[in-house]
């Protein structure tokens, strides 16, 4: 009888340690999210998300795992085993693995301390870390303890925090990341929940679901301009109602024009005529990404061609990201007209010269990701359109 009441004993204080107490990361009450942040060219961000649960039991030789659920879809609804973790609540080490397991936090470090991070998710050992200093932040009504770290290479700049019970402000089972100096692309974490309460949201973020970055420049083309007549053109940008600091920064502008970095307006009056290529960026300091980029030529025609000059034939290309492929649909006004077509990258190299004359299909499987230029010419060099095609080959 003895035997048996121990059993439950150790049975009911097993599953407590892994549902009740809020300063324990390894909980079967608890959800995390985490952005996850690549870059196109000129530092053009984009983003995936996703989700993280532990529950389930396994137990391994001597020790008793969660399994590491994840979900990378919009509903956070499609979750996939990918990994076991455990935690010793005596030692306050979470581990990562099976057979050899990887340490992803120590939560009994004092100042001054050393931890080495093998960290088998992201797939690296023994990265050297120092507990510079600890703090404390208030998490739903009560003090958690707040643990910031330099690297080991000699660095004194802080390049992660923990917080007691929620895991490293790049993710859950993202630790180390920085101080491993991997590249790429950055993490970091969104919301954490307990018993499907939000618990705790990163001050920068205001969602805890991103698939884009915004806001997005909804200018396409930038008007003509005519040699010595003052020009002022605004770029347009999709609602920024919730986004406190917004920021525009031009790339490259034609002789004779100014950027307006405040309001996105271009401005000047240009001395001679021709074309020049004009790009400008958009930044949103929230969070601290730039969130899309606008390319186009600016056209600059003698002011006795103001009358005889319409607006820009419009050209669809369709989808914009794509992948694999790309369509081409001049307007009517282009349509059955030779076209001279160019795929550029942002080294400046044409990657693809072609002539068209109604729809096109073009190949884009055999490129990278990234931010190209689509130019169309008519047969005389003179530039109709250019467009920013973006290949996503997750898309």
């Amino acid at each position: 009888m003895k035997t048996l009441i121990v059993t439950i004993l150790v049975l009911f204080s097993s599953f407590l340690s892994y549902s009740q107490n809020p300063y324990q990361i390894v909980d079967s009450t608890k959800q995390w999210s985490t952005v996850y942040v690549g870059f196109w060219a000129f530092m053009v961000a984009h983003c995936s998300t996703a989700g993280y649960q532990f529950h389930d039991e396994v137990q391994m030789g001597e020790h008793t795992y969660l399994k590491v659920w994840e979900a990378t879809d919009s509903l956070q609804s499609e979750w996939v085993n990918i990994g076991y973790i455990r935690e010793d609540t005596t030692t306050g080490k979470v581990y990562f693995g099976t057979n050899e397991d990887g340490m992803l936090y120590d939560f009994n470090l004092v100042e001054g301390d050393s931890v080495y991070i093998s960290n088998y998710y992201l797939d690296f050992s023994d990265v050297l870390m120092i507990c510079d200093s600890i703090d404390t932040i208030s998490i739903n009504g009560s003090l958690r303890q707040r643990y910031h770290f330099t690297p080991g290479f000699g660095s004194d700049e802080i390049v992660e925090t923990w917080i007691e019970g929620i895991g490293s402000e790049f993710g859950v089972l993202n630790s180390g990341y920085v101080a491993a100096q991997l590249v790429g692309g950055v993490s970091e974490l969104l919301c954490h929940y307990q018993d499907n309460e939000l618990i705790y949201q990163s001050p920068k973020f205001d969602s805890c679901y991103y698939d884009d970055f915004y806001p997005k420049i909804i200018t396409e083309d930038v008007d003509t301009a005519y040699m010595d007549t003052y020009y002022e053109f605004q770029l347009e940008l999709s609602d920024t109602t919730n986004i406190d600091s917004v920021y525009w920064y031009e790339y490259s502008i034609p002789a004779g024009f100014s950027f307006d970095r405040t309001t996105g307006t271009i401005y000047g009056m240009p001395a001679d005529t021709g074309s020049d290529s004009f790009a400008a960026l958009i930044y949103n300091g929230d969070i601290g990404y730039i969130t899309d980029i606008l390319i186009d030529t600016l056209v600059i025609m003698l002011p006795t061609n103001m009358k005889e000059n319409s607006p820009k034939t419009d050209v669809m290309i369709y989808p914009n990201p794509c992948s694999g492929a790309v369509f081409i649909e001049p307007g009517r006004q282009l349509n059955s007209k030779e076209i001279r077509m160019e795929l550029i990258n942002y080294a400046g190299a044409v990657l693809q010269r072609r002539t068209i004359n109604q729809s096109q299909k073009l190949n884009t499987i055999s490129y990278p990701e990234g931010i190209y230029i689509l130019v169309l010419k008519d047969l005389n060099n003179k530039v109709i359109t250019t467009k920013k095609l973006i290949i996503d080959h997750n898309f």
